[in-house]
């Protein structure tokens, strides 16, 4: 015989041989506890059951638990002409003017960041750092 520990009293959690490898002399009554056993159903070796499967107390069966299809996400399409064409006028000039906002801030902050470390390059050659440069907030604000 094995015990079928069920949660929630139809889905099978583990399943427990009645007569352990380990704990051979060993009752099953004796390795768990009255409340774990409570929640179990015993059957015969012989019966087909895994976790996850779903047991229906009338009839005493197990059964594997319904096969649930998955649905492939979309595909994103490339937006196409014909729905470029329908976008308003003003909200495409909107969006360009925000990427050359966006386009002239990198191109400041890489200059920004060229300047550093040519002045970094500097302290390091002159000795004056030893790899471990601080620069103040007045230095990088300009």
């Amino acid at each position: 015989m094995k015990y079928v520990y069920l949660v929630d009293g139809k889905t099978v959690h583990d399943i427990q041989p009645g007569k352990s490898k380990d704990f051979p002399s060993t009752s099953i009554k004796d390795r768990f506890s009255a409340e774990y056993l409570a929640n179990c159903v015993e059957v015969k070796d012989s019966v087909e059951v895994e976790s996850g499967w779903r047991y229906d107390s009338e009839s005493g069966t197990f059964s594997a638990p319904p096969v649930v299809e998955t649905v492939p996400a979309p595909v994103e399409e490339p937006v196409s002409a014909a729905v470029l064409e329908k976008i308003h006028p003003s909200a495409v000039e909107s969006l360009n003017s925000r990427i050359a906002e966006q386009e002239t801030r990198i191109a400041a902050l890489e200059d920004e960041n060229k300047s550093l470390e040519s002045r970094l390059e500097v302290l390091e050659s002159s000795g004056q750092t030893t790899g471990d440069a601080t620069i103040t907030e007045s230095e990088v604000v300009k």
